[in-house]
């Protein structure tokens, strides 16, 4: 059973992993042109609401599976499940907020 610290490479590839899916996702919208639109304001709300969660969800996935098998691997999985289902998830419920 392999165990990573707070500061380790896991964590570190995780964080960046997950904002950079936060901006691709961003990207998608109509209303972003440029990376300068990434950073207005209410993208970055918004960044807050989406990264948090998906990475925190990610992080608990790649314990989990850590506890099962090799790190490369766990990293992997936590990512291509925990960002599928954090996204959609917090799609869900500001769609069922809004209305």
């Amino acid at each position: 059973m392999e165990q990573f610290a707070p500061h380790s490479k896991p964590y570190l590839l995780i964080a960046v992993t997950v904002l950079a899916a936060c901006w691709m996702l961003f990207a998608l919208d109509k209303d972003t042109h440029n990376f300068a639109d990434l950073l207005k304001p209410g993208n970055l709300v918004a960044l807050a609401i989406y990264y948090l969660p998906t990475f925190l969800i990610s992080i608990a996935l790649l314990r989990l599976f850590a506890r099962r098998g090799g790190s490369g691997r766990s990293i992997v999985l936590a990512l291509i499940i925990g960002i599928p289902i954090s996204f959609s998830g917090i799609i869900i419920t500001l769609l069922l907020l809004k209305h």
